[in-house]
């Protein structure tokens, strides 16, 4: 039974210092097994401890008991590769909405559906200035400062799949 609960704790601690991770990033930063990993996160989901979010056929994983739903919004986004563009654009400040959109009709349809998910989660609005369609984020700052506190987990990510495909 104490071995249950410490690869439980692991996985909670795993999340909760990286929050958004998806089901297999979560597999190799605990060296879980898939079947163990699935039944321990199901006992978390049961008890109210963790939140799933799915992301296309990613499923991603927050604690529930910390960060707002602003934060757990921001960073599900950040681990979502258009969604992290479209955000890093804006921290420098607002931008043109024509400014995201390529000569790629079918890219044009998914940057409006991924903007409107961004204003879905109330992270930024679009708005109207001399005629011309603008977007820019809601709380900018906060934005920031999220992203700094959890920085390190991005980095982490960034760093494993860069090696995933050097294998």
């Amino acid at each position: 039974m104490g071995r249950r609960s410490s690869i439980r704790d692991i996985i909670l601690r795993t999340i909760t210092e990286n929050p958004g991770l998806h089901f297999r990033e979560l597999q190799r930063r605990t060296n879980a097994a898939t079947g163990q990993l699935q039944y321990h996160l199901y006992q978390l989901e049961k008890d109210g401890t963790i939140i799933k979010r799915t992301d296309g056929n990613l499923v991603r994983y927050f604690s529930n008991n910390s960060g707002t739903e602003m934060e757990r919004a921001l960073l599900y986004h950040m681990r979502t590769r258009d969604t992290a563009r479209i955000i890093s654009s804006l921290i420098t400040g607002p931008k043109k909405m024509s400014y995201f959109y390529s000569s790629r009709r079918s890219r044009r349809e998914l940057i409006k559906q991924k903007i409107q998910e961004l204003e879905n989660d109330n992270l930024l609005e679009e708005y109207q200035d001399d005629g011309e369609l603008y977007v820019r984020l809601l709380d900018r700052d906060y934005m920031v400062k999220i992203l700094k506190q959890y920085r390190e987990s991005f980095i982490d990510s960034m760093a494993i799949n860069l090696f995933s495909l050097l294998d």
